[in-house]
């Protein structure tokens, strides 16, 4: 009887905590399903798109080695009588225009690591020089106008870490730099020539991304977006028959630019 009754006692119990797990299991899952839908999806993939602008880059080292070269000198006009002008050569027109696009991917592989793309295009302005070269006892004035005009392609793959809203990246960069110089020579009204040189390297660089993006996890986001892209120096070939040498000139600048992005 003894035997009977712990079995049946055994029986039960085992009944019993069988019924608790069944019933407990599906309390389990939905659980998890609340935190689930509690806890915000992971958006890992983001694209952007940016414009803006450039500052510093080559126009400094260029106004200088136009005034080691002599394409400095006083720009003579004429107008009845002929004399100096008041425009001060070298001089630069640096391009401030918000037009400088960037375009950006980037995948959140392992929170708060993300690795990104970014391509970008910008022209940085012009450089102009002035060479008086009238001969002696001349009666109308002779001239060598020289100008340098730059524009780059970046693309750089960038490592960054995310800390809410702000985003700071770091990663190589190749640079496409593209330099256009143009010497247009007076020296009468019937002997004018233009002479136009395309020049085109790859620089192998570094660049330092920082981004401060709002709201800082939604779907659509606005961002502005600082960069300094390192390029170090480029060579620009020689004009000798106008007598300007090759120069080495500082293509480092910074970007800074305002975009909207979508995170999927």
């Amino acid at each position: 009887m003894y035997s009977a009754s712990m079995t049946s006692r055994c029986a039960k119990s085992a009944i019993a905590v069988g019924f608790m797990i069944l019933c407990l299991y599906p309390l389990h899952v939905l659980s998890q399903a609340t935190e689930n839908e509690a806890r915000p999806k992971q958006r890992r993939w983001d694209f952007a798109v940016h414009l803006g602008t450039t500052f510093q880059g080559p126009a400094k080292g260029s106004e200088k080695a136009m005034t080691d070269a002599g394409f400095d000198d006083p720009e003579i006009g004429c107008f009845l009588t002929c004399g100096p002008s008041d425009t001060d050569y070298p001089f630069s027109n640096k391009d401030r225009r918000i037009d400088k696009w960037m375009i950006n991917v980037r995948y959140l592989f392992r929170p708060p690591l993300a690795a990104g793309l970014i391509v970008s295009a910008a022209k940085m302005g012009s450089t102009f020089g002035y060479n008086d070269i009238t001969p002696d006892q001349a009666d109308d004035p002779a001239s060598d106008r020289l100008s340098l005009g730059y524009s780059m392609t970046t693309m750089a793959a960038v490592i960054s870490v995310r800390v809410k809203a702000l985003r700071l990246g770091i990663g190589p960069a190749l640079y496409f730099v593209k330099t256009e110089s143009t010497v247009f020579r007076f020296v009468s009204f019937i002997d004018i020539t233009t002479t136009r040189v395309h020049n085109q390297k790859r620089k192998l660089g570094l660049i330092a991304d920082f981004g401060l993006a709002t709201p800082a996890d939604s779907f659509l986001y606005g961002e502005l977006r600082a960069q300094y892209r390192f390029t170090g120096k480029v060579k620009i070939p020689p004009l000798e028959q106008y007598d300007f040498p090759a120069i080495d000139t500082n293509y480092n600048h910074f970007y800074i630019g305002l975009g909207i992005g979508v995170r999927i």
